[in-house]
């Protein structure tokens, strides 16, 4: 039989990205148009229409003999594929059974064949079937929910920079971190805009000109002006934030829970520090030789899910604060939460008191 690759999951950019890789390798880097085809919906042409040609040409032997490469890109309609215990399959669900029985059946060894779909199903038949004959990589969108879906977007920007000889610095993948969340599909996107931008060397200030918009980006920046101590780019960062808001009353309230989530990590790293005598370089490789008795110890300890580098980050700026300073500057965190809803002081002044309280180390308790 011949090669037979998939590309599927829910993350449809890095599938599509991907793809060309695979096609190039498959067909070559100019594909001979009596060897290779490619079958893609589009306005004109949907699902129903495109799989029967698909199937024809996989039934069809190379017009020059040699060797021929189909692939099926970023089809749709195998959400129309029914469970193998379905009695009654007709249509586009009954072209996928006979394809899938065609694989194991009659797959000719001169006929070589991709396929990339977000909607392919691994409970079904087809997926089941291809999974055992060929190759099959799965291409997954990082989940909110998931503690380390930040340490892996960060995985993919510093894989894709690369790959476009990019070279970004720790502090630029964190932020975009931050802009892009989950959406991975936006990863191309940026990285295509900083390098036109600044080209393949930008500065943080560089990416953040041209990445902007979204909220937890400035979030990052703020916060890390303030773990940071440094003043300038703190209220440059609220500045940011509260001009592109919606509400500038809820974004203060916003921003300071948010502080206060953050300075409960810098506070847990110090707490680390003290307990392994590590300093910031070496805290993250400590912890990694924990035993079972120190993780139980520190269980709700934030910091323990956190990157090598976000790690290192959390504790450099630990290093900037006593341990009974980021004590009184959690506390007052929350005095200021309490203020935005119980206080007539307008909400901004209350987080810019808060900032310079905390850059400058005035008495916080």
């Amino acid at each position: 039989m011949g090669q037979l690759i998939v590309l599927m999951g829910d993350d449809e950019a890095s599938i599509a990205e991907n793809a060309k890789v695979y096609w190039q390798q498959l067909a070559g880097e100019d594909p001979d148009p009596f060897s290779a085809e490619v079958f893609k919906e589009t306005t004109e042409l949907s699902s129903e229409q495109i799989f029967p040609r698909f199937l024809e040409s996989f039934q069809t032997p190379p017009f020059m003999g040699g060797g021929k490469q189909i692939w099926l890109q970023g089809f749709s309609g195998f959400s129309d594929e029914v469970a193998k215990s379905a009695k009654k399959v007709e249509g586009l669900a009954l072209q996928i059974r006979e394809f899938a029985s065609m694989l194991r059946e009659d797959f000719p060894d001169d006929i070589h064949v991709m396929i990339s779909s977000s909607t392919l199903d691994k409970r079904k038949p087809l997926y089941k079937t291809c999974k055992e004959l060929g190759k099959v990589l799965e291409f997954k969108k990082p989940e909110m929910n998931n503690f380390r879906w930040r340490e892996e977007v960060a995985n993919s920007l510093k894989r894709i920079s690369q790959e476009l000889g990019m070279q970004l610095s720790p502090n630029i993948i964190q932020y975009l971190t931050e802009v892009i969340g989950t959406d991975t599909g936006r990863i191309y996107c940026e990285l295509e805009k900083i390098y036109c931008f600044a080209g393949n060397q930008p500065s943080l200030n560089d990416v953040r000109e041209v990445c902007v918009g979204n909220r937890e980006a400035h979030f990052f920046a703020f916060t890390n002006a303030l773990g940071n101590r440094d003043l300038k780019e703190a209220i440059s960062a609220l500045n940011q934030t509260l001009t592109h808001a919606k509400n500038a009353d809820s974004e203060c309230i916003r921003l300071v829970r948010q502080t206060a989530t953050q300075f409960r990590k810098i506070l847990h790293s110090k707490v680390l520090m003290m307990y392994t005598k590590c300093n910031a370089a070496s805290l993250y490789d400590r912890i990694q030789q924990f035993s079972d008795a120190d993780r139980e110890k520190f269980a709700g300890n934030l910091c323990l899910a956190m990157s090598a580098w976000q790690m290192k980050n959390t504790a450099q700026q630990a290093e900037k604060f006593g341990g009974q300073e980021l004590q009184n500057i959690v506390k007052k965190i929350s005095r200021i939460d309490l203020l935005h809803v119980s206080s007539s002081i307008p909400n901004r002044v209350l987080l810019e008191t808060l900032v310079m309280e905390i850059v400058h180390g005035n008495k916080v308790a």
